[in-house]
C-alpha cells in the first residue's frame, strides 16, 4: 500500500527532490501519506495556474485574429420590427471560404445589408448565406481576398469540449466595445432555451448552456473559447439584472458549417412541436411507466430527463397526431432523450426524401446521370469502405440508393414524367376539401390545377409545383443576373453579381449529397457502445415505413425498366403509387398517460415555415406568418401577416402585427392570395377588408381600405442566399383608375336659424392624408373644416395645420354623404391657411354657397355667430362676443419645420368645442349680407418635445390679399420684409428702449386698440434684412405707414410692391 502511495505522489507532481524531501521528514503512516498527496496536489494546481495566463494571453492573440465586429442595417421592417442598425459579433471559422458564424437574431430572416470588421480595421462586404429556422446561429460570407494587410485566423468548433467546470473566455463586441473579454466557469449543459419576449426570436428544441459571464448587447454571435483555442460554444443572451449568460451548443453548427461548405443546401426537418427536456420526477407525473424509466436509465446511465412535447403549433405536421404532454420514448425504435438526435433524425429523413425527390425530377426531365448513389468512390480514397457502409447502414439501406441510381439511368423519361404527373395529381384528389401541411409547407390545392395534355413541361410541372422544396428555386441564380444591383435590397455600392467572390451558390441535395452528409455525422459523433456520453449522439435509423415506401418505388422503377419499352398503363399507375406514398415520415414511441403509442409523424421542411419571400404594396411589407409567430400566438404557418403598415392600411386604420383574412368576397389564406385580390381594384378604389390582431386572434375586424398604386412601387422580393439580395419582380398592373362619377346630395334641416342653414352649405370636412411624411411632419393623417370661397371655381379655405404641404391625398366630405377628391392650390409662407380646389362637376346639383370673405378688422365687444362641425359632421352652432385682440405666439419647433409668425387671433367669450368652423356677420333680415368675419383654424405647436396643436379665431382680414388673385386666376403677390417680428409695449420703449418723443406720439395716433411698436425677432439668413435689421430693433415706420400691428406692415408692404418690381418666388413650395 505504502509502495502504491508512492508511485501516486511521483505521477502528481514530477519533480523528485521534491518527493524525497516529503519522504525524508515525514512518518510513512497512512494519514500523513494521504496528506502528503493532498498537499502535492494543491501545488500541482497552483503550478498550473502559474501556467494559465501564457497559454491564455496566447489564446486571445489568435483569437482576436478571428473575430469580427459585425455592423447590420436592417433595411426593412420584418416580422413586425422597424428598419434599424446595430452591432454584433462573428467569428471566422472557414478563412479559405470567408465564412463567419453568428446569431441568427443578427442574420435575421428578412433583408439586411451587413459588413464585418477585423481586428487591424479593415472592413469587408458580408452577405447572409444561411440562418436557421429556428436555432439561433447563421453564418456570414465575405471575399477572403478583400482582407489585404492581415493574416486571418479561423477557429475551430468543439462542441464536444464543452463540459461543466470548463473554464472559458467570450471574446467580443460586448456593449459596444471593439473587443471585451469576459470570464467565466460552464456551470450547465442542459439549460433550457431562454425566452426573450414575444417580440424578439427565442430559440426552442435545444438545450443551452450556461455561465456567468455577463454579457450583454453586441456581444451576440461571440465565441466562448476554452484553453485550447477552441469555439466550445455561440453566445446568444443574457438575463438582464443578473450575470447569467447563455450560449448555444455547436453539435448542430458543426454539421450546417459542413453542408456550407461542400455547397450544399441544408435540409432540415420539423415534427411541428416544441420539445422540451423534463426530469424523470415530472416526466413520472405525465404518466411514465416505471419500465420506460429502466430502459432509459439502462441505456444511459447519465440521464436526467426524457423529451415531452410542450406545444404543437397550428396546422404543422404533428397537429392532430401528437398531443401536449406526450414523453417521447423512441424514435424509429431506438431510445431518444436528446435534442441532437431527434433533429437528426427529422433532418436525415427529409434529406433522403428529398434527396430522392430531386433525383426524380431530374431522371423525369431527362437530365439524370448515372453514378449518384455511389457514395463508395468518394471517400475510398480516405475511409475504407466497410466504414463507409457501416456508417450508412446505421440509418439505411445504402444498396437501395445503388438500384435507384440504377433504374433512374435506364427509364424512359417520358414514362418517369407521365407518373410523376398523375403522383401530384393523386395527391392533389387526397388534399381535396381539406388543408394540409407536407414537405414544402401550405399546399394550395389550386396549384394544381394543371391541365392534362403531352406537352412535356405541363406532365411535371404539377410534381414539382407540389413535392418540390420552394426554398431551392432555380431560377433565381438566372433572375438575380438580369436585375441591376441598385434594385435589390441588400446590397452594397461595391456589390456586383458578377463578382463571383462574393457569391455563395448551393444547390439541392442529391442522393450522394445526402449519404454524404450522414457519413460526415457519423464520422463526428461515433456511436460507441461503451461510451454513454456518446450515446445520445448515435444515429437514428430511418423509419421503416419510408424505407418500405423506397424499396416499393424502386421495384417498380425496376419492372418499368426490365420491360423495353412495353410500359403499360398500370405499370406508370403503380410507380405513380409508389411515388405519393413515399412521404418523410418518422416513428415516434410516445406515452400518453401510461399508454404506449407508435405514431407515425409527417415531417415538415423548416425551412418553408419562415418568410423567404415579402411584397411591397403602398409601403406596407407583407409576407407569411412564421413558425415563431405561429409558436407565440397559436396562429397557423402562411396567413398573410402585415408587418409594416405602410401608407393605404394606415389610412383604414389597419395596424401592423395584422392577418388579412379577408378582400372583399374573396379570402386571403396567404399573401399571394391577398396581392391578387388587391390588383383586382383600381387606384383609388375603395373596398372593404376583414383582419385581426395576432394577440386576439378570436376577435375580427373591419375596415374600409383605399387601394394605392400611385404614391409608392408595388412589388415582390424572394430571397436568395446565394449573394445575400432579395430578387424583386414588379407585381402585375392593375385596372385603369376608372374616372368618377357624379354625386349628389342635400344638407339636412337640423336648426331653424337662417344664418346657421346658410353657412352649413358652405361647410366641408378635409380628410388628408400624408404619403411622404417631408417637413418634419408628426402625424400621416390630418382632419380639418374647410370653407368654400368660390362655389363656381371650387375653391375652399383650410388651415394649415390640416393642409401642412401640397404632397397629400386630400378629400371633402359634403354633407356627410358626398366625397370627392381635391388638391393643393396655394400655401401660405407664415399665415395659417391653405387654399384647396376641386371639381364642381363631381358633386352634380348638391346646393353648396360661397361664403364672402369681411376684411374688416373685428371690434371688441361685436357679437358674432359660429357655425362650425364636429368629428362626426355635427352642426356646432352658438353665439360669441370679441373680447380682444392677441398675438399668435408659438415657439419654435425642432426638427424645423413650417410655423405660423406675424399673426394675430380674434378672441371670444365662448370656445367653440369642435374640429373647425366660421365666426359670421350679418344674413338677418334687413341687414347686411352674410360674410366671414374669422375662421376658427387649428395651429401646430411643440410643447415639451411633442407636437400638438391650438385653436385660434384667424382674422379674415389676412386672407384679403390672396382670395381675390386665386378667383381672377392669377398668382397672389405676397410681399415681405423675410423678418419675424413681436409686438412690444409703447411703456418699455420709451423708458427702456429711450423711444423718441416724436416717435411715440406718431405709435399713438396711429395705433387702435394696442399701444404698442413691433420689435425684430430674426430675420431670414441670405436675405438684405438680415444684412440691414438686427434682433431688437423697433419698427417704426413701412414706406408713409406707422405700422403697429402685423396687419399694418402687409399693408403697406402690397401698397409698395404694386408701384416696384418684385418677385415672390422664395415664399411658395
Amino acid at each position: 500500500e505504502q509502495s502504491m502511495l508512492l508511485d501516486e505522489i511521483q505521477s502528481i507532481f514530477f519533480p523528485q527532490t521534491f518527493v524525497l524531501t516529503i519522504l525524508f521528514h515525514v512518518s510513512f503512516s497512512y494519514e500523513l501519506v494521504v496528506r502528503a498527496v493532498s498537499f502535492v496536489e494543491d501545488e500541482k494546481m497552483a503550478f498550473e495556474e502559474q501556467k494559465q495566463p501564457g497559454q491564455w494571453e496566447k489564446v486571445i492573440e489568435n483569437a482576436t485574429s478571428a473575430i469580427v465586429v459585425m455592423r447590420i442595417c436592417g433595411v426593412r421592417s420584418f416580422q413586425g420590427g422597424a428598419p434599424y442598425f446595430s452591432y454584433a459579433t462573428g467569428f471566422v471559422v472557414d478563412k479559405d471560404n470567408g465564412i463567419i458564424l453568428t446569431n441568427r437574431h443578427v442574420c435575421t430572416v428578412g433583408p439586411i445589408s451587413a459588413e464585418c470588421v477585423f481586428h487591424n480595421k479593415e472592413e469587408a462586404t458580408c452577405i447572409p448565406i444561411y440562418r436557421d429556422p429556428i436555432h439561433d446561429f447563421g453564418f456570414f460570407h465575405y471575399d477572403p481576398h478583400s482582407v489585404k494587410f492581415m493574416q486571418v485566423k479561423e477557429m475551430k468548433l468543439a462542441p464536444e469540449e464543452a463540459k461543466v467546470g470548463t473554464e472559458i473566455k467570450v471574446i467580443g463586441n460586448d456593449a459596444g466595445e471593439k473587443l471585451s473579454i469576459l470570464s467565466g466557469t460552464i456551470s450547465r449543459l442542459d439549460r433550457g432555451a431562454p425566452y426573450y419576449g414575444n417580440r424578439e426570436h427565442s430559440d426552442f428544441n435545444t438545450f443551452y448552456i450556461a455561465a456567468a459571464t455577463s454579457t450583454s448587447g453586441g456581444s451576440s454571435g461571440s465565441p466562448v473559447v476554452n484553453i485550447n483555442g477552441n469555439a466550445v460554444a455561440l453566445n446568444a443572451g443574457g438575463k438582464r439584472g443578473a450575470a447569467s449568460s447563455f450560449y448555444f451548443p455547436l453539435d448542430r453548427v458543426k454539421r450546417a458549417l459542413k453542408m456550407i461548405q461542400a455547397r450544399l443546401h441544408v435540409p432540415r426537418g420539423t415534427l411541428g412541436g416544441v420539445i422540451k427536456h423534463e426530469p424523470f420526477d415530472e416526466v413520472t407525473r405525465l404518466g411514465l411507466s416505471n419500465e420506460s424509466e429502466t430502459e432509459v436509465r439502462q441505456w444511459i446511465p447519465d440521464e436526467t430527463g426524457m423529451l415531452v412535447v410542450s406545444e404543437i403549433l397550428a396546422d404543422s405536421p404533428g397537429d392532430g397526431i401528437l398531443k401536449e404532454g406526450d414523453v417521447i420514448t423512441k424514435v424509429s425504435g431506438r431510445v431518444c432523450t436528446h435534442f441532437v438526435a431527434l433533429e437528426e433524425a427529422v433532418d436525415n429523413t427529409i434529406a433522403m426524401v428529398q434527396a430522392v425527390r430531386l433525383s426524380l425530377d431530374t431522371a423525369g426531365r431527362g437530365e439524370y446521370k448515372e453514378g449518384c448513389g455511389n457514395i463508395n468512390e468518394r471517400y475510398s480514397r480516405n475511409f475504407p469502405t466497410n466504414m463507409v457502409d457501416d456508417s450508412l447502414k446505421e440509418f439505411t439501406d445504402p444498396s437501395l440508393f445503388r438500384r435507384l441510381d440504377k433504374a433512374l439511368s435506364t427509364i424512359d423519361s417520358k414514362t418517369l414524367a407521365e407518373a410523376l404527373h398523375l403522383a401530384s395529381t393523386r395527391l392533389r384528389d387526397e388534399l381535396s376539401g381539406k388543408r394540409r401541411r407536407t414537405i414544402v409547407g401550405s399546399i394550395d390545392t389550386e396549384k394544381a390545377n394543371v391541365e392534362e395534355d403531352d406537352n412535356y413541361t405541363s406532365l411535371y410541372s404539377q410534381w414539382r409545383n407540389i413535392y418540390m422544396d420552394p426554398i431551392a428555386d432555380e431560377s433565381l441564380p438566372d433572375r438575380c443576373a438580369e436585375i441591376s444591383t441598385d434594385r435589390s435590397l441588400t446590397a452594397p455600392a461595391n456589390m456586383h453579381t458578377e463578382n463571383e467572390a462574393l457569391k455563395f451558390p448551393r444547390s439541392p441535395l442529391t442522393i450522394n449529397d445526402m449519404l454524404e452528409a450522414i457519413v460526415l455525422q457519423a464520422e463526428d459523433a461515433p456511436a460507441r457502445k461503451d461510451d454513454p456520453q456518446t450515446l445520445y449522439k448515435r444515429t437514428i435509423p430511418c423509419s421503416s415505413r419510408v424505407e418500405r415506401s423506397l424499396e416499393q418505388i424502386v421495384r417498380r422503377l425496376e419492372e418499368c425498366c426490365s420491360q423495353q419499352g412495353t410500359t403499360s398503363k398500370d405499370n406508370i399507375a403503380g410507380i405513380a403509387d409508389a411515388i405519393a406514398a413515399f412521404e418523410p415520415m418518422v416513428s415516434v414511441e410516445v406515452e400518453r398517460g401510461g399508454e404506449k403509442k407508435e405514431l407515425d409523424v409527417r415531417v415538415g421542411n423548416l425551412h418553408g415555415l419562415i418568410p423567404h419571400k415579402f411584397y411591397e404594396f403602398s409601403s406596407s411589407v407583407l409576407h407569411a406568418v412564421s413558425i415563431e409567430s405561429s409558436k407565440l400566438y397559436g396562429i397557423p404557418i402562411g396567413y398573410p401577416y402585415v408587418s409594416s403598415k405602410g401608407y393605404a392600411f394606415s389610412r383604414a386604420d389597419v395596424p401592423h402585427n395584422s392577418i388579412i383574412t379577408q378582400v372583399g368576397a374573396m379570402s386571403t389564406p396567404n399573401p399571394e392570395k391577398l396581392v391578387e385580390a388587391l390588383l383586382q381594384y383600381a387606384d383609388t378604389a375603395r373596398t372593404t377588408i376583414k383582419f385581426f390582431l395576432v394577440e386576439d386572434k378570436h376577435t375580427t375586424h373591419n375596415a374600409t381600405i383605399m387601394v394605392d398604386w400611385k404614391w409608392f412601387v408595388s412589388q415582390s422580393y424572394t430571397r436568395d442566399d446565394c449573394n445575400g439580395m432579395w430578387i424583386p419582380e414588379t407585381l402585375p398592373s392593375p385596372p385603369d383608375r376608372l374616372a368618377k362619377e357624379p354625386s349628389a346630395t342635400t344638407f339636412p334641416a337640423v336648426t331653424d336659424d337662417p344664418v346657421a342653414e346658410q353657412v352649413l352649405r358652405s361647410l366641408v370636412v378635409i380628410e388628408n392624408n400624408v404619403p411622404y411624411q417631408a417637413d418634419a411632419l408628426h402625424s400621416p393623417g390630418f382632419l380639418g373644416v374647410g370653407v368654400i370661397l368660390d362655389a363656381e371655381k371650387g375653391l375652399v379655405l383650410a388651415d394649415r395645420n390640416t393642409v401642412p404641404i401640397g404632397v397629400a391625398d386630400i378629400s371633402l366630405v359634403f354633407a356627410a354623404s358626398v366625397e370627392i377628391p381635391a388638391e393643393t392650390l396655394f400655401l401660405h409662407p407664415y399665415h395659417n391657411f391653405a387654399i384647396l380646389k376641386f371639381d364642381p362637376t363631381l358633386i352634380g346639383n348638391t346646393k353648396i354657397k360661397s361664403l364672402a370673405v369681411n376684411p374688416a378688422s373685428t371690434k371688441v365687444g361685436e357679437n358674432y355667430d359660429f357655425i362650425g362641425l364636429s368629428s362626426d359632421y355635427q352642426l356646432v352652432h352658438h353665439k360669441a362676443v370679441v373680447t380682444k385682440k392677441e398675438r399668435m405666439a408659438l415657439g419654435d419647433i425642432f426638427p424645423p419645420r413650417y410655423r405660423c409668425y406675424n399673426h394675430e387671433t380674434v378672441c371670444f367669450d365662448r370656445v367653440p368645442s369642435c374640429i373647425g368652423g366660421v365666426f359670421v356677420s350679418g344674413g338677418r333680415d334687413s341687414g347686411p349680407s352674410l360674410s366671414m368675419i374669422a375662421y376658427w383654424a387649428s395651429y401646430a405647436l411643440q410643447e415639451d418635445g411633442d407636437m400638438c396643436q391650438m385653436d385660434g379665431a384667424m382674422p379674415s382680414e389676412f386672407l384679403a390679399d390672396v382670395i381675390e388673385p386665386l378667383v381672377s386666376g392669377r398668382v397672389p403677390r405676397i410681399a415681405s420684409l423675410e423678418t419675424e417680428f413681436h409686438p412690444f409695449p409703447l411703456v418699455k420703449a420709451r423708458n427702456a428702449m429711450e423711444l423718441p418723443q416724436k416717435w411715440v406720439e406718431e405709435v399713438e395716433r396711429h395705433s387702435r386698440e394696442q399701444r404698442q411698436v413691433l420689435m425684430v425677432t430674426r430675420s431670414l439668413p441670405g436675405t438684405s434684412s438680415s444684412e440691414q435689421l438686427q434682433s431688437g430693433d423697433l419698427l417704426l415706420q413701412v414706406g408713409a405707414t406707422v405700422p403697429v400691428t402685423f396687419r399694418d406692415v402687409e399693408v403697406a408692404l402690397n401698397e409698395f410692391s404694386e408701384k416696384q418690381p418684385f418677385t415672390n418666388s422664395r415664399l411658395f413650395f
